[in-house]
């Protein structure tokens, strides 16, 4: 038997996923790791970081990031297994 993407085990576990909130979870269902999650971003865009003469950093860069666009995962992740946990409602 070929085991692929829509046999019922994973329909299930794709389900069970997809209903999961992320405020209910205490610590991640797969391997129980509590250091938390992530969500995987993809940037795209120009930005400028400033720096002195003496190739250090400016303060003045907390806009570096401010004509990025940046779109967020479908998904969190596990920060210990790096496992999809829950989905990403933000």
């Amino acid at each position: 038997m070929k085991v692929g993407r829509n046999n019922t085990k994973s329909t299930i576990a794709n389900a069970k996923l997809k209903s999961r909130k992320i405020e209910e979870l205490k610590c991640c269902p797969y391997c129980k790791g509590t250091s938390g999650y992530y969500e995987k971003l993809q940037f795209s865009g120009t930005g400028r970081f400033y720096k002195d003469f003496n190739g250090e950093g400016l303060t003045e860069n907390v806009e570096t990031y401010d004509y990025l666009d940046s779109i967020s995962s479908k998904y969190l992740y596990c920060m210990d297994c790096d496992k999809r946990i829950a989905p990403n409602t933000h």
